[in-house]
């Protein structure tokens, strides 16, 4: 192959790097994984939990899309990983919405530091995305309560955008708990479970996130390299 040739089809493939576009969701299968706040608690039915909300959204504003919730009580980002890949392949999602961290937190007795977590969460993406490499993931920031220290709670919700802002398949959420928690939580006495009104709440508002980012109209993390 001559060097001329060679070099046109090297500028070639760096045109069509350079042109390439991150996935998107406009229709299909919106697989859900979460723990025990997207899922039915003593005082809420399982089709007044906000994942049936949100198809009911869907629904009536014309968008086919077909919600698939396989959140688990207590499920954590390192319990997840475990369940791969037959908890995604069982169900083939045309996108997928990571909303897992808490119980990595709270459920092991000690506190992961922050690194460690960042990896966590990385990891996790990194095995979605090997399953599903033309599938967007929408990864959504989680909090911590303030008891395990106000600059590791604080911090701990920035890994989130620190791991997206890395991927151009990644779509940023901001929490989609924190205001909800205030507004509508029904207390630590029963556990991390929202009441009729959080669900309400946050339907609504992963609702008009997830509409914006269908019509591109919402950037995943401005100003950041892509990988």
């Amino acid at each position: 192959m001559s060097f001329i040739r060679a070099l046109l089809i090297s500028l070639g493939l760096i045109l069509l790097a350079g042109c390439s576009k991150a996935p998107t969701f406009t229709s299909g299968r919106l697989v859900i994984i979460g723990d025990d706040t997207a899922l039915p608690s003593d005082d809420i039915e399982e089709l007044d939990t906000w994942p049936f909300r949100l198809q009911r959204l869907f629904d009536r504003n014309g968008y086919t899309v077909n919600i698939v919730n396989i959140s688990l009580y207590k499920m954590s980002l390192a319990s997840f990983n475990k369940s791969l890949p037959f908890s995604l392949t069982a169900n083939e999602p045309d996108a997928v919405m990571l909303m897992l961290g808490y119980y990595d937190v709270m459920n092991e007795g000690k506190q992961p530091l922050l690194l460690d977590m960042e990896k966590l969460i990385e990891t996790t993406v990194q095995n979605i995305h090997a399953l599903y490499p033309d599938k967007p993931l929408y990864l959504c920031e989680m909090t911590v309560p303030a008891v395990t220290g106000l600059s590791y709670s604080g911090t701990f919700t920035e890994l989130y955008k620190r791991v997206a802002q890395k991927y151009d398949y990644v779509y940023l959420i901001k929490s989609p708990y924190s205001k909800a928690f205030k507004a509508a939580s029904q207390g630590a006495s029963k556990g991390r479970v929202l009441t009729n009104m959080g669900h309400e709440m946050v339907a609504e508002y992963l609702h008009t996130e997830l509409v914006n980012a269908m019509k591109g109209s919402k950037p995943k993390v401005e100003d950041n390299p892509k990988k």
